[in-house]
Parts: structure tokens; sequence; C-alpha cells
């Protein structure tokens, strides 16, 4: 049997994830699903679900055209018999589609059915309805009235779902569009939803008008959904309430008849001083309620709005819960970091969410890397971001205090610099002034000490990391060379505070990238007799790709190599300025600008020497995967990179500016003669460039489990030292 399931997303991405990925697990194989997903311009679109949902219809809008507008957009994009509207933030029961498509089969005259739909704590929701009345109004499932006199009986008249005892089939006027099941004919048969209607009330409409062609509207409570609860409308309540009010005196002027019409001024009257009123009431309510009271029996504190965004949790899990914080998920070290850390980490022991911010234009994405089970677990703010904004980063910061007031993890573990400043200071106001005991860890993948701002700006950030450092219980560095920066060169913090735990990734893909060698050469339409020398990573300042260009330059004019490239695996925001540059040197034919590549496991195998040139890093991925893939390398002198290539065999440096390592050959900083001078050195050396060790090195130091298992450790000892968190 053929079913389609429509999805409407408006920054739920994760929760959709979920939604999505639950599916599978609960089909059988009669039934062939078709999963049809409309964007609304979300804050957080889903173009990565393409990737790992491959059947799944995605239909991205370039603005918000509303729910009925969407439904009615995939509509015609599909062709199901049955039709199942379903919100992102909704998981279906074990049996669901049996019962769903067993009744509408055996009761042809039903063109709606709704199911019975739970909130997260298995709470009824009244999902069946009789059509609104005036006294809706003040007296509708989630009316301030209704939360302070539930059993009245214009409530209960109103909410039919209460009246359903027997749990069985029972007519009613309508029921919510949260999950929906329908005939397609039936939503045909009317024209579809009224696009007029762009958030709320087009459910009770689109019934309505059904129930008008002589079709039943039927609660049918077996098959059972569970609604975690208005998450897309948190992101804009103000909004949200503006149309739900502005829907409802829609819906009444459509339906009025003479003389309810002399009642128009009067209902608009109503609707907007219950507008006002609800939002005052919720102000109020919100400003006298007891701080000490537990969020998890606090219903109306616990659905106010998207900043107070709740994870679902059981309400005795043992677990300890770690909250991850990165300023975003593009392509690079922190963000594989960040995967590692939440792919591994003990489930059984730990809880684990993530707060990602938005990734700047002209940076790669890098939340492919993330399974949907990942991805279910990250909460995105657009606001936080690279770029510094007063305005954007206060609202970060608000957001990441509802987060942590609602998750109430005992671990804050921040990773970057936007990120780390944020959290770290959401975690103190959370302990000062709501005495939580947060244990904080922050993660130096660099610094923004050094190469990324004017004197004047480092200095300040610098003054900022010292008063962060005070109320930060772990700092993690990458490396000795990073803390040794920190402690003594920048006086960041005390030696004792500073732990070193080395990067950690998955390396199996690149100690077997040598079956797929030849993969990349073609790709790029290079021969296997060409010499590559590439260079990894995003393509911004603090990379100084300016310096690979001027080094390839020198090594061109002093060798004149007729078979040696230089190919950048990369993109950012200085891509187009430095095409200009390679064309305005002559290097055109020499340089070969790849963008990015999700695999580069496929790109190691193809060169010869793998290069970093950055005027700051912390422990550099590239180094360590062409390491992995027994690819030599070459590096400037900065951050952890004298600890990835070990000791010097040759004077430090010297007149050619280069020195060979025990792993790689490590040059002087900013200095393209030296740089040129150590790519020459391993182009005439053959043999010096399989560098003895490098791979059991990086095998030995930087795999997953390891990084998994000093972190597991770290953040036992931290919480053994603390007193323990109330949940």
């Amino acid at each position: 049997m053929n079913i389609d399931i429509i999805y409407v997303n408006y920054n739920s991405t994760a929760d959709l994830t979920q939604s999505i990925h639950s599916i599978p697990a609960l089909k059988k194989a009669t039934h062939r699903l078709h999963i049809t997903v409309v964007d609304n311009a979300s804050a957080d679109p889903p173009f990565w679900l393409t990737a790992f949902f491959p059947d799944v219809k995605f239909i991205f809008n370039r603005k918000n055209i509303g729910f009925g507008a969407a439904i009615n957009q995939a509509l015609r994009h599909t062709n199901s018999p049955y039709v199942i509207l379903l919100n992102p933030d909704s998981l279906v029961s074990d049996g669901f589609f049996d019962e769903c498509s067993d009744f509408l089969e055996k009761n042809p005259g039903v063109g709606i059915m709704g199911p019975m739909i739970v909130d997260e704590d298995g709470s009824l929701q009244g999902s069946a309805r009789a059509f609104p009345t005036p006294m809706t109004t003040f007296f509708g499932r989630n009316s301030f009235l209704t939360r302070l006199f539930p059993k009245n009986s214009i409530s209960r008249a109103n909410i039919l779902t209460w009246k359903n005892k027997k749990n069985q089939p029972m007519e009613v006027d309508w029921v919510s569009g949260a999950c929906m099941v329908a005939r397609r004919s039936a939503i045909e048969g009317v024209g579809g939803f009224d696009s007029r209607f762009f958030l709320y009330w087009e459910d009770a409409d689109l019934c309505h008008r059904i129930r008008q062609k002589a079709w039943k509207v039927v609660y049918y409570p077996k098959p059972k959904v569970t609604h975690f609860g208005a998450r897309s409308s948190r992101t804009r309540p103000f909004f949200s309430s503006y149309q739900f009010h502005k829907s409802g005196f829609l819906l009444f002027a459509k339906y009025a008849t003479w003389p309810s019409v002399l009642l128009f001024p009067l209902a608009a009257t109503a609707l907007m001083a219950r507008f006002f009123s609800m939002g005052l009431i919720s102000r109020i309510m919100m400003m006298v309620k007891d701080p000490k009271r537990p969020v998890k029996k606090d219903k109306f504190q616990k659905r106010r709005a998207d900043d107070r965004k709740t994870f679902p949790l059981p309400k005795k899990d043992p677990r300890k819960r770690v909250l991850y914080v990165i300023s975003r998920l593009n392509i690079g070290g922190p963000a594989v970091h960040v995967n590692t850390l939440i792919r591994y980490l003990d489930a059984d022991t730990y809880e684990v969410r993530l707060v990602a911010g938005r990734i700047s234009p002209n940076e790669g994405d890098m939340r492919y890397i993330f399974t949907p089970p990942e991805q279910a677990k990250i909460f995105y703010i657009p606001e936080l971001q690279r770029e510094i904004s007063i305005f954007k980063d206060a609202v970060s910061l608000f957001r990441l205090i509802s987060v942590i007031r609602a998750f109430n993890p005992q671990i804050v573990d921040s990773h970057t610099s936007k990120a780390g400043t944020l959290s770290r200071m959401a975690a103190f106001f959370c302990n000062v002034f709501r005495k939580q005991k947060i244990v904080t860890v922050h993660t130096f993948h660099g610094n923004v000490l050094d190469g990324y701002f004017n004197k004047f700006k480092s200095i300040l950030f610098l003054r900022i990391e010292r008063m962060l450092a005070k109320v930060t219980d772990r700092i993690i560095v990458l490396s000795e060379s990073q803390k040794k920066d920190l402690a003594e060169h920048y006086q960041v913090a005390d030696p004792d505070k500073i732990k070193v735990v080395n990067l950690g990734f998955d390396l199996l893909p690149f100690k077997t990238s040598g079956e797929k060698k030849g993969i990349f050469r073609k790709k790029i339409g290079v021969g296997p007799d060409t010499r590559l020398i590439g260079i990894v990573g995003r393509l911004v300042p603090i990379k100084n790709h300016y310096l690979f260009f001027n080094a390839a330059k020198q090594v061109l004019e002093r060798h004149g190599h007729p078979n040696l490239k230089f190919v950048v695996v990369g993109d950012g925001e200085l891509r187009g300025d430095l095409e200009n540059y390679v064309a305005d040197q002559h290097l055109s034919d020499a340089v070969v600008f790849c963008g990015w590549e999700k695999d580069v496991s496929l790109v190691y195998p193809d060169l010869d020497i793998v290069a970093l040139t950055s005027l700051n890093e912390g422990t550099p991925v590239s180094i360590i995967e062409a390491m992995a893939a027994d690819v030599p390398v070459i590096s400037t002198d900065v951050g952890g990179i004298r600890d990835l290539l070990g000791k010097i065999h040759k004077d430090d440096f010297g007149a050619m500016g280069f020195s060979v390592c025990e792993r790689g050959v490590l040059c002087i900083k900013n200095n393209p003669s030296a740089f040129a001078n150590g790519l020459s050195y391993l182009l005439r050396n053959p043999d010096a460039q399989k560098i003895a060790g490098a791979r059991e090195f990086v095998l030995n130091n930087y795999a997953a489990a390891i990084l998994v298992k000093r972190m597991g450790n770290t953040y036992e000892a931290l919480l053994s030292s603390h007193p323990a968190q109330t949940r």
C-alpha cells in the first residue's frame, strides 16, 4: 500500500532527523512509504539530510510560505491514496501504519482520521475538538482559564478527546494537524488547505470543509503519536502568537453568518485583548515562579519558548550529562573532534548534547559527518556565529543560559573561541545565580591571540581569556607546545589547570587509503607521472595560502619541474582572491583549486607531499591524516607542529630555513624561501619522503579510542572533585 508522509519543517531540523530516522524501523514490507519534506526557509535548513535519506523528497522554499501552503505544495508532488501529515517534532508508535491504513480501508466514509497524540511525558493532548465558538477564546486547550480550571464544562465540551473513555473511534468536528491521516480524495475534493491560514486553525478549517462534503472526521485513539510540542513556533514566539490570533479571527470571519457578522469588531477586539493579555500573564507567571521548583514539574515553564528548548530524557536517567558547545560545524578539526566525542563517548555513562551555531558564507559545511542519531542531539543557535556582533552575541548568551537550564548538564565542554567565551559565561551565571554546580571545560584547538587580529584586539582577547580561565575548571590543549604557550608566553592560566589531550580520529580510512590510489588524480585530470604537492584546509587568512603559492613559484623557477602541480583542497572566503593571485603570478597552469572533498581519504594517496603554511595552529588535522596515509609532510613552525613532527635530526633551521625532523620537515614561519627550500629537499630526496614511524606515531597517539578514554578520565576526575549536582 502506498502512503505519503508529509513534513513541513521550520527550524526543527534536529527533530525532523529523529522523526524520519524512526520510520524505517516501524514500517512493514507491505507499506510503500513516500516521505516528502517541505522546508520553509529554516535557519537550520536540512540540506545535509539529502545525503542520509536519498529516498526522501526535499522541497526547499526561499521564504516561509506557511503551513497550509507548504502542505498543498507537497500534495502537488505526491500521488498516494493516503496522506499522513506529521509534525517534525513527532514520533509514531509501533504498528501505527498498520492501524491507520486498516482503519481507512474498513471505513471508506472517513475523510480524515486523527490518532491519539500524547505529550513527551505521556499525558494526553486535546487533539480532537469541537468547532470553535466565541467561548473558545477564553477556554481553549492551552488558554489561561483552562489551566486554572482544567475541569470546567466549557473546555470539556470543546476538547472531545477527554470524552473518549473507551478508546473507540469517535466522530468529531476536527483533529489536530500535528498528526492527521487523510484520504487524498477528501483533501483534493475541497481544494486542499486554505493558504490564507499561515499558521494555526488551518486544520480546523480543512476538517470543517471536508465534513461539509459529507466526509466523516474521526478520532481513533488506537494508533499513537508522541508530540514534543510547538518546537518550531518556539523559535518565534511573538510571531506565532500573533498568527494564532490572526488565524482565529479569519476562521470566525470565514464562517460567521448573519447576524454574527455584526460581531466582527467585537471579535477582533477580544482576540487582540487576548493576544496582549496572554503575553502579559505569561511574563508575570515566569516572574513569580518559584526558582527552586524543579523544571520537570513545571509544564508551563517547560513549554514557554524556543529559548527553553528541552531534550527528552528518561525521568530517572543515571547518566552524567555533558553539553558540548561549538561556534559552528564548518570543515576543520574542531567539528571532527566534537563528532568523535559524541559518537564514541560511553553512552551508558554519559548523555550528551551539542549546541552549534551558524556556518559563515563560503565555509564548508561538515554536518554531514554526523549520523542522523547524532544530528538529533544537536541544537542550533543561528545567532552564534564566527563574526563579532554585540546583539547576536548577547542573544546567543541568553539562549545558551536557557539551554543549560533546560538540559541541566554536569559538564559544559566548549570548543572554538566564541563558543568558549559565551558558554563559560553562561555556565558561570547559572552557577552563581541558580546555584548549579556545572563543571566547565574548554578546548583550545588553536587560539585567536596571534595572527587573527590587530594588536589592540589581541590584547583585549588575551585579557578576556585570562578572566575566563579563572572560572574554567579545566583547559584542554592539543600539544605540549600549546600548553607552554598558554601557560608561559600568554599566561592565560596556571600550568596545573591546563591538560594536554591529543586530538583523536577514526584513522582507519586513512590507514587503508592506499587502496583508493588514482581516484583523485583521475577526478582532477592528472596522470600518474605528475608529482602532486597538496595543501588541505580552509581558504582563510590564518592558513596563509599566499606562502604556499610564493614557495611554489620559487620551486618552479629554480627547477623547472615539467611534471609538478600544486593542489589546493578546500574552500573559503579567500578563494576568489587566491585564484586571482595565482593568475597574477602566472601559476594557473601549475595550481589546481579542487574545492572541498567530503571524503579526503581519497585525496591523500594521490599526493606526494602534504604542506601546511599556517600562521597559527593548534594541532592540524590535515597533517595527522597525511601521516596516517603514509604521505610525507612539510609545515611551518607554529603551534603544536613540533610535537607532531618530533625531534630535529639536523640543525635547527640554519641558513636554508628548514629542518628535517623525525617525522617530517619543519620550516621557518611565513618565509617563502625557507618553505621552497624544504619542498625542494623533499623533491630531490625521494628516500627522505617516507619519514620512518610517522604512521605508527599517529595511529598510537591520535586514535579516537585514546581521545575518548582521556576525556572520560578528565570528566570523572573533575566530577569527583566537585560536589554532586542535583538533578
